[in-house]
């Protein structure tokens, strides 16, 4: 083996160890970028990769790539490489490309990160460290060590430091990999647009930005190993492309998002960065400058195009490291030297090598991986199920939990038990130990709160209870008992408590008085003033009645009029004495005798008359209701009844009785129902009115109390 100065030797030892720091700014960049649910699963896999890469490239990846090559297509020595002591150039030559071996393996972790178990990305790992990158490795690089070069290398194909056997070769497998697995979950929702789903850290990420910036002047510079004057132009040329990528994809989203996202500008620097590492050596810097910004274009266009098609790569690893390092390895062809390159090819001969390169790139690290790893994942599928993605990749992978996490998953028992006396553990001396303390303080005043009010339910439940038993007393428990004329009612509130009051009652031998109220509102306030309107009405000999006063004879009764009813209410319920409320009220008065309705209609429905012969009609009624205005008058209104005619009394609960379409029953409906069932009995009418209404209103049923009084005269 050929012996290199110490000197030499010494730089490319320094270099690997340059490289080997991108490791944490993959990290860092890949964890930032994610959410903090799979940071640590992030972590895992780039220290796993790292291990298993750099052992496999010691025991067979390392002799397929550099050793004695078989027709240019595979290497076939130095398996389990040799560098003990006293192999001093061996030793520094093969721990610098480990270093690029375990670069090309971490590249697409990033791509498939936060849904893919880790047993199968440790799978992928292998397989791309041991074989896939070891022999498009050789192709281009394996004369490096033997002299025998791959056939890449015979044609003249140029990769200096690995735009197309690193970055390319991470960045197909890594879009394979993405296509096999499908998008996260919330990415790409059914018939909206993209959601971003924004990492955790994006600190962390710059800070990994940066790290591999610092690291890319170990893995152009070492490229040339050896320490020789071309080495601070080679990194003069990697920093120039990186700023001006940075610079070109800040451009970019200021014209195009109008605001300087922190994803493009890091990644526009790293387009940069692997764009300029295949010619870093061979160009001058205003071409370093022009390749870095079109690497970053690129890689924005191909972002552009991956969510177009909604394909999910998280951190855009196929964008810089395929994209952009497609467009560095022809860049060769275009910009370098080719003195510098002494290839012994034309320009045009070089751009078209240049070409064949990328493409072979393309059919080995994409197309055959593809096959293989979508045969392998239908044996063993590489993707999590929901529900382990749902929970993060961090606890179901590792068992690996954080303390926001340990809070969340306290606050989430807390929430599905119900119990608010479960308090989450505190971390002292920690942000999250401080959230927990004081979220610990709220859900103890909040608890005393909730018990207060379980407390103040549970008696205002009773209450309740009472109360509906109080009004439903006040309805009418049977009808007055005269034979020439037949009552029925329907009384349905639609909550515990309802504004809707009814009675029909005996004043004497000959008059049989009834009304219908429906007060404005529900609930406590509507259901109290309904049951002081049905009080004042009840019956009763003595100077509070509103409907019978003593006459002149001590032992007869003077029945009021109803037009004197309904004024004597109004005064007494004004709408400003009642909480804003008013109410709408039919009072009447029956002759059972001659068979003459007297009544006022304060704002209530029209009355529905018919018989047996003669279909439902209207009557239609026009006075104010009760409490609206403080003076109003109420017209009387007399109906003659014969034989056989029947009266219908209702309120507007059911005429304005909604569908699931928030389409109203009508009172057209009200009357058809009557016409149809007209020849039955009273509650033969009433049932099948009640039973069209319900279906009308299946399935949450009336919105509103339904209340209605019949009459018939025989």
């Amino acid at each position: 083996m050929e012996q290199h100065p110490l000197i030499d030797v010494i730089w490319l030892a320094l270099c690997a160890a340059l490289v080997f720091l991108m490791q944490a700014g993959f990290m860092c960049l890949e964890s930032g970028l994610t959410r903090s649910k799979n940071s640590i699963n992030v972590a895992a896999k780039n220290i796993t990769d790292l291990g298993v890469s750099v052992f496999l490239f010691w025991a067979f990846g390392f002799a397929l790539m550099f050793g004695k090559s078989a027709d240019g297509w595979i290497g076939s020595s130095y398996f389990f490489t040799p560098i003990g002591q006293g192999a001093a150039w061996l030793g520094a030559f093969f721990l610098f490309q480990a270093m690029f071996c375990g670069t090309a393996t971490t590249i697409f972790s990033g791509a498939v990160a936060e849904r893919m178990r880790f047993s199968g990305y440790v799978v992928v790992a292998i397989f791309l460290s041991s074989f896939i990158y070891p022999v498009f490795g050789h192709w281009v690089w394996g004369g490096h060590l033997t002299g025998t070069p791959g056939w890449l290398e015979k044609l003249g194909f140029i990769d200096f430091a690995g735009s197309t056997v690193v970055h390319s070769v991470g960045g197909w497998v890594g879009l394979a990999m993405v296509l096999i697995l499908g998008p996260r979950k919330g990415r790409f929702p059914d018939n909206r647009s993209p959601q971003k789903i924004q990492g955790h850290n994006l600190v962390v990420a710059i800070l990994g930005v940066l790290l591999l910036w610092f690291g890319w002047f170990g893995f152009n510079g070492g490229s040339t190993l050896a320490m020789n004057a071309s080495v601070p132009g080679i990194l003069a040329n990697t920093m120039l492309a990186a700023v001006s990528g940075l610079v070109a994809a800040l451009i970019a989203s200021w014209v195009f998002q109008h605001r300087p996202e922190v994803e493009k500008i890091m990644n526009g620097s790293l387009a940069g960065l692997v764009a300029v590492t295949a010619s870093c050596n061979a160009i001058s810097s205003t071409s370093a400058v022009i390749i870095g910004a079109v690497g970053a274009l690129i890689m924005l266009g191909l972002e552009w195009l991956l969510v177009r098609f909604r394909i999910d790569d998280v951190v855009g690893a196929f964008p810089v490291h395929a994209g952009a390092g497609i467009w560095g390895t022809l860049a060769v062809g275009f910009f370098a030297d080719l003195q510098i390159l002494d290839t012994g090819l034309t320009r045009g001969e070089q751009i078209g090598v240049q070409m064949l390169g990328a493409v072979s790139c393309f059919v080995w690290a994409f197309c055959l991986v593809s096959i293989l790893l979508r045969l392998f994942n239908r044996i063993f599928p590489f993707r999590v199920s929901p529900e382990v993605e749902h929970v993060g990749l961090n606890i179901s992978e590792h068992g690996a939990t954080t303390e926001i996490l340990t809070l969340f998953q306290a606050m989430d028992r807390q929430a599905k038990s119900g119990d608010m006396s479960i308090r989450v553990p505190v971390e002292p001396f920690t942000e999250v130990g401080q959230i927990a303390d004081r979220y610990n303080m709220v859900m103890g005043k909040l608890d005393d709160s909730t018990k207060e009010l379980k407390t103040a339910h549970s008696r205002m439940k009773r209450d309740l209870e009472s109360a509906a038993l109080v009004q439903q007393s006040l309805l009418p428990q049977q009808a007055p008992d005269v034979h020439t004329a037949r009552f029925a009612w329907h009384y349905r509130p639609c909550d515990e408590l309802a504004g809707d009051i009814l009675n029909v009652f005996q004043l004497d031998e000959k008059h049989v008085g009834l009304y219908v109220a429906d007060v404005s509102g529900h609930g406590v306030a509507a259901s109290l003033l309904s049951v002081a309107v049905s009080r004042v009405l009840n019956p009763q000999p003595s100077l509070s009645s509103l409907l019978v006063q003593p006459g002149d004879n001590t032992t007869s009764l003077r029945i009021v009029p109803p037009r004197e009813v309904a004024y004597q209410l109004n005064k007494r319920f004004p709408m400003d004495q009642s909480g804003g409320r008013y109410f709408t009220l039919l009072y009447g008065v029956i002759n059972v005798e001659s068979n003459e309705f007297r009544y006022i209609a304060a704002g209530h429905p029209p009355v529905i008359r018919w018989n047996a012969q003669q279909a439902p009609a209207m009557v239609e009624l026009a006075d104010m209701a009760i409490g609206w205005v403080d003076d109003a008058e109420f017209e009387e209104k007399r109906i003659q009844l014969n034989k056989g005619d029947r009266l219908c009394i209702y309120t507007d609960g059911i005429p304005e009785a909604m569908d699931a379409d928030l389409k109203q029953f009508g009172n057209q409906q009200l009357l058809d129902t009557i016409d149809s069932n007209r020849t039955g009995t009273l509650e033969h009418v009433l049932d099948k009115l009640l039973e069209k209404i319900e279906r009308w209103c299946s399935p949450n049923g009336p919105k509103d109390d339904v209340t209605i009084l019949a009459v018939e005269i025989l």
